[in-house]
């Protein structure tokens, strides 16, 4: 049986929440002070009728009920802890608020290491990447291995084949999307049609970001040549929505059969070139933000001025 004392002035204060038992502490006292405050005063009240009804100015009864009623809620008031106790001697302490922070945290990459870097995953149809974790993690081309050197002829990432097909995509043959996906490719896969990202794994240990492009098959939809549908809902589950990291694999089969399909250069392109034509275009791969872009700020850069000169 505890011991009732009444609520402390520092204990009335709702600042005193950390957790949720804490608040509910607060809250509780608070009430509990209201209403022994509110007895007192109708109970007062209620003495002042009785008292003024000799004189004829308010009636005996009214007085007498007002006094009783503020005395039992008083009672009540008291000896609810007790209550409360016999319900659940833990009410008030075991009850623990948890609140889940959502964080961003990026593996570690090196822009010399094809398959380190976060596959294709932001913006609208994926996790959007901080710009603090952008802004921290960003790098110079110029002092890695690919530089800002467009690849053009035997490379997989060969711009100019990107540029064919970009040109059967949209109708026009657009060199800076071109070249930017081309670089994209040669820092993403290093041109390896076989690429499973070293970085973006799920908590099983398996890849979802795959190919030449890397593509997100966690975040983006898409088909095999067999018109198989690769949804990313069929494919994993998340122990955070939020948060592409906590995926498993629950459909291994479809898993290997979409992976499978990433690998194959023209398809693995031709979702890159559907990407770059949404919204946010090439912001879709962290490593253009990173640092592929600053590639097309050289003024001395050939293919972007002549990128510009067929523009005007």
């Amino acid at each position: 049986m505890p011991i009732i004392n009444l609520p402390q002035p520092s204990e009335l204060l709702l600042t005193q929440c950390s957790d949720i038992a804490t608040c509910f502490q607060a809250i509780y006292n608070l009430l509990v002070a209201i209403l022994i405050a509110l007895s007192f005063l109708f109970f007062v009240f209620g003495a002042f009728q009785y008292i003024l009804s000799a004189a004829n100015i308010y009636n005996a009864q009214e007085g007498k009920d007002k006094m009783k009623k503020s005395l039992i809620a008083l009672i009540i008031a008291l000896i609810m802890p007790a209550i409360m106790y016999f319900v659940n001697a833990d009410i008030f302490t075991n009850v623990k608020l948890f609140i889940p922070k959502v964080t961003v945290d990026l593996p570690p990459f090196d822009p010399n290491v094809p398959g380190t870097f976060p596959g294709a995953g932001g913006g609208d149809e994926g996790v959007e990447i901080p710009e603090d974790i952008i802004n921290k993690y960003s790098f110079n081309p110029y002092n890695t291995r690919y530089k800002c050197d467009i690849p053009i002829g035997s490379s997989a990432c060969d711009s100019d084949k990107i540029g064919i097909k970009i040109k059967e995509a949209i109708g026009n043959y657009n060199f800076k999307v071109a070249d930017g996906l081309a670089l994209i490719c040669l820092y993403e896969s290093g041109g390896e049609s076989n690429m499973e990202s070293k970085v973006d794994k799920c908590k099983d240990g398996n890849s979802f970001s795959i190919g030449l492009f890397q593509v997100n098959m966690a975040v983006h939809s898409f088909r095999t040549k067999d018109n198989t549908l690769c949804n990313p809902g069929d494919i994993f589950e998340r122990d955070d929505p939020r948060n592409v990291y906590t995926c498993r694999v629950k459909n291994q089969e479809l898993y290997s059969k979409c992976a499978a399909a990433l690998k194959d250069p023209e398809i693995n392109m031709n979702i890159a070139i559907e990407l770059a034509k949404s919204r946010i275009g090439l912001n879709h791969w962290s490593v253009w933000k990173m640092g592929v872009k600053k590639c097309f700020i050289d003024p001395e850069n050939f293919r972007l001025l002549s990128y510009f000169l067929k523009k005007f």
